[in-house]
């Protein structure tokens, strides 16, 4: 999908290892000697509460399991978003609204059929790619599907694998205990099955508005959530805030609608699972349900616990 603005080197400023040049290979096979037998060791270190990272998802969130943050879902940027709209700080209403931000909130299609899972533990433990004979599959921790489905999707978890990620595939690592999807043109692919193992009801694409920007009684009225996908995203006491100072910043702009949800075309082969995306305030803040796995996007790495505030100076 095209983003509205230019991503940023942000690899330019990375440490060497998460830029993906390989290192000294002698050294790499010494130090995996030294520490041969050992447990790795838990540090305590201070770090900021957000990073953003631009690049393909499947290679970039798991850079973020590095530095010990997750990738944030929409509780967490719409929240902040919000804030910032609140504060009416001009460098915070940049930084959030005038971003667009991938999320973690999963969007999966089969057929006509919609569901959405936010915070989802699929997308959350991407742990790489894995090139196989019969193309890319994207290794997802195997404890994180059975979060996603309430263990009910089987799969064989492998106990083994090396994965590429970083940018451009260039660092890779050895995984444990992580199952494998075909990762499909832009998508993570599911089959019926799968599809029916993801919690929540499957909604028909002609039971809620979609594919054009919407006016806000579409989605609230009151107090209350109304579009039938955007109550199963977010709750409704940080959705129906968000929603009226979303439409505040939108009608300052000389435009009635905003919040269109837009989805892929309808596929009748197989399933498909990707991310949420929220764009930018001043192009009426449209959520895609069509995000493009391949292609650079943003993502929020966040550090746990860290949303609505709780790392705020005082």
């Amino acid at each position: 999908m095209a983003h509205s603005l230019p991503d940023p080197d942000i690899w330019g400023n990375m440490p060497e290892k998460n830029k993906g040049i390989e290192g000294d290979k002698e050294t790499s096979i010494l130090n995996g000697l030294l520490n041969r037998g050992r447990h790795p060791v838990k540090t305590v270190i201070e770090v900021e509460p957000f990073d953003a990272k631009v690049g393909p998802i499947p290679y970039t969130v798991p850079l973020l399991k590095e530095q010990g943050r997750y990738f944030a879902s929409g509780k967490t940027v719409l929240a902040e978003r919000l804030e910032s709209m609140i504060s009416g700080e001009s460098e915070m209403i940049s930084a959030w609204c005038h971003t667009y931000f991938d999320l973690s909130d999963a969007c999966l299609t089969f057929e006509d059929k919609v569901k959405v899972q936010p915070d989802c533990a699929m997308l959350k433990g991407i742990r790489g790619v894995v090139k196989t004979c019969d193309g890319e599959k994207i290794a997802i921790d195997a404890k994180a599907v059975y979060k996603s489905t309430g263990g009910r999707m089987p799969f064989e978890p492998r106990q083994t694998e090396t994965v590429h990620y970083g940018r451009n595939g260039r660092i890779t690592m050895q995984v444990n205990d992580v199952a494998l999807f075909r990762l499909v043109k832009e998508y993570i692919e599911i089959d019926a099955d799968q599809f029916k193992a993801m919690p929540g009801k499957a909604l028909k694409r002609d039971e809620f508005a979609h594919n054009e920007q919407l006016y806000m009684a579409q989605i609230i009225r009151g107090e209350e959530v109304v579009h039938e996908i955007y109550t199963r995203l977010w709750p409704g006491e940080l959705l129906v805030p968000f929603v009226k100072n979303t439409f505040r910043l939108i009608r300052e702009e000389g435009k009635r609608k905003g919040m269109g949800l837009f989805l892929s075309e309808v596929q009748e082969t197989n399933g498909q699972l990707r991310n949420f995306c929220i764009d930018l305030i001043k192009l009426q803040s449209p959520i895609y349900g069509y995000s493009l796995l391949r292609k650079p996007g943003r993502v929020l790495g966040a550090v746990e616990g860290n949303h609505m505030g709780y790392s705020k100076k005082h």
